[in-house]
């Protein structure tokens, strides 16, 4: 039997008998679909001619279907992808054929195909996936194997798309595909998409807002065994500080280049095999330079108020100072410059008496370095001056001068006919004075 001439419906069948799937203006896949007769078959049919017409109304092909259930059913695979509709008529039991049906036209699509990230590769736990070829504003749902969709996303009028999927098992491989559907009816899904998710690197050491005491500190932090993790300074080009290889889920490596001084943001890259995995969350610190070391003169020995503190662990180009321990005021005793291979000196003056020192270093108007650990020294005074000695009738003499407030003076007596060493005395508002009795006569 043919369908060249399709009887007019509804004028030659009353009951049009419209097909369940695929409706008119129905989209389909060329992997396979569904064709499933109408609700309103009648049990007295016993067979089902179905002949495919393209768009232009040219032959595609043709199913007999024998025995039928109620209603029919049959899948059709492989179908090129273009407009189509179908044409169906019932053979009866009492040998008669129905009329011809028209299932009004239809639309086989291909599955959309994801054009990044490749096959095999290897990705962070969120990504973005693209793809192309898909239905003009079809839904795009990515989803794993296990069903949980990790992320939709809707396809231009060009049939593009992009879909950021989040929280992918990680170190692990995993499988996506990418399915469209209009309303809510999935047409098809993508072949699937292989890939190896690895854990984005994580800082965990320095923290951010930290005072970073060393330029070559050790940074540390998790990510996913054998990647690679470098450190950049963020959004200054490629210029590494240093590089490790993560093991156990943990990565641990002192840097090998300098950290310029000041404001820094670490930035770790991770790489597997080459292929960037991920960034990190930046974490930005303040690098400052390390503290020199005071080597001379011994802690706790006696020194004139100006005499030289040396010291190791200079930076090129840097200036030391010496400064009074634990002054908030920043009082600075003494400065110099550092010498080659980090060593240095600088003449310090220093007020009397017990005193307690540390040093900074330098350069330009950078940052100063973290103070070096304190060294104590006792400071003498200065040397008494113009000493008056002023003797009375009664074996009474007073001696009195200038002095430097605070100190104490002591008259020791190296030779005499008698009498005793005088003091301590305090020196006060600049002047001194003690008194010696019982004193007899003689040279002193």
């Amino acid at each position: 039997m043919t369908d060249e001439q399709i009887p007019p419906i509804p004028n030659r069948d009353p009951e049009y008998r419209e097909l369940a799937s695929p409706r008119t203006n129905a989209i389909v896949s060329s992997t396979g679909f569904k064709i499933i007769g109408p609700s309103t078959q009648s049990p007295y049919d016993i067979q089902v001619d179905l002949h495919f017409k393209r768009g232009d109304g040219t032959h595609y092909g043709e199913r007999k279907l024998f025995d039928i259930d109620f209603p029919f059913a049959t899948t059709v695979q492989d179908f090129p992808p273009g407009i189509y509709r179908i044409h169906y008529a019932y053979l009866l039991k009492d040998g008669g054929w129905s009329y011809w049906y028209d299932s009004g036209l239809f639309t086989v699509v291909s599955p959309t195909n994801i054009t990044w990230p490749r096959q095999d590769s290897s990705v962070p736990s969120s990504v973005e996936i693209t793809g192309e070829g898909a239905v003009p504003h079809a839904t795009i749902n990515v989803r794993g194997e296990n069903g949980i969709v990790y992320g939709s996303g809707s396809a231009t009028t060009q049939g593009n798309w992009k879909v950021v999927v989040k929280d992918l098992p990680v170190n692990r491989t995993t499988s996506l595909v990418a399915a469209q559907s209009r309303g809510d009816v999935e047409i098809n899904t993508s072949v699937p998409l292989k890939l190896n998710v690895k854990a984005k690197p994580v800082i965990t050491s320095p923290r951010a807002g930290e005072v970073l005491r060393e330029l070559r500190p050790e940074v540390s932090g998790t990510g996913s065994n054998n990647t690679t993790v470098t450190i950049f300074q963020q959004g200054f080009g490629g210029v590494s500080y240093g590089s490790g290889t993560i093991a156990n889920g943990v990565w641990k490596f002192k840097l090998t280049k300098n950290l310029p001084v000041g404001g820094f943001v670490v930035h770790a890259q991770a790489t597997f095999n080459g292929q960037l995995i991920a960034w990190s969350d930046p974490v930005p610190v303040t690098v400052r330079y390390p503290a020199p070391l005071i080597t001379g003169p011994e802690a706790g020995t006696v020194q004139d108020q100006t005499f030289t503190i040396s010291g190791t662990g200079g930076m090129a180009g840097a200036t030391v100072e010496i400064l009074v321990d634990l002054d908030v005021e920043h009082t600075v005793l003494g400065t110099g410059s550092v010498q080659t291979g980090g060593s240095w000196n600088v003449i310090a003056t220093l007020p009397p008496g017990p005193i307690s020192v540390v040093a900074e270093q330098f350069v330009g108007s950078s940052e100063h370095s973290w103070r070096s650990l304190h060294r104590a020294f006792k400071i003498r005074p200065p040397q008494l001056t113009d000493v008056i000695p002023t003797a009375t009738s009664d074996n009474t003499v007073m001696f009195s001068g200038v002095g430097h407030n605070g100190a104490r003076v002591e008259i020791a007596k190296t030779n005499g006919p008698g009498g005793q060493s005088l003091g301590p005395v305090t020196v006060v508002n600049n002047a001194w004075q003690v008194v010696a009795t019982n004193w007899p006569p003689g040279l002193y």
